[in-house]
C-alpha cells in the first residue's frame, strides 16, 4: 500500500510540474498563428517518436 501511495504521489507531482509548464507554452503557441506554423510541424514530429528510443536499449536498470 505505501509503495503503491508513493507511485501515485510521483506521478501526481510530475502531472503537476508538466501542467505548470507545458500550458501556459501551449496557450501561448495557440494564441500566436505565426509561431504555430513553426511549432507545430516539430512538435507533430517529435510526437511521432516513442519514448523509448531515447532510453539506452542496454539499460535495463531502473535507474536508467
Amino acid at each position: 500500500m505505501l509503495l503503491g501511495f508513493l507511485t501515485l504521489l510521483r506521478v501526481g507531482v510530475l502531472i503537476a510540474l508538466a501542467s505548470i509548464i507545458w500550458v501556459p507554452i501551449g496557450i501561448f503557441v495557440g494564441l500566436r498563428p505565426g509561431v504555430t506554423r513553426i511549432v507545430q510541424p516539430i512538435a507533430q514530429f517529435l510526437a511521432a517518436f516513442p519514448v523509448i528510443l531515447l532510453s539506452p536499449s542496454w539499460c535495463r536498470a531502473s535507474w536508467c
